[in-house]
C-alpha cells in the first residue's frame, strides 16, 4: 500500500538545462555525494522553508 502512495507523488522533470548549475550549486562533499534527486529536493525543500520565513515576518 504505501510503496502505491509512494508512486503517485513521483514526478519526471527535464533537467537538461539546469542539470550542470544543480551539480556546481555547492562545492563540500556532502553535495558531491547527494544523488541528483536529492539535489533537486534540497533545493526545493531550501526554498520552501526561506519562503515561509519571509512571509512569517
Amino acid at each position: 500500500m504505501d510503496e502505491l502512495v509512494a508512486a503517485k507523488d513521483r514526478i519526471s522533470v527535464d533537467i537538461t538545462d539546469i542539470k550542470d548549475r544543480i551539480e556546481l550549486y555547492r562545492e563540500d562533499p556532502a553535495w558531491r555525494e547527494l544523488s541528483m534527486a536529492g539535489k533537486i529536493r534540497a533545493l526545493v525543500i531550501e526554498k520552501l522553508e526561506a519562503k515561509e520565513v519571509e512571509q512569517a515576518k
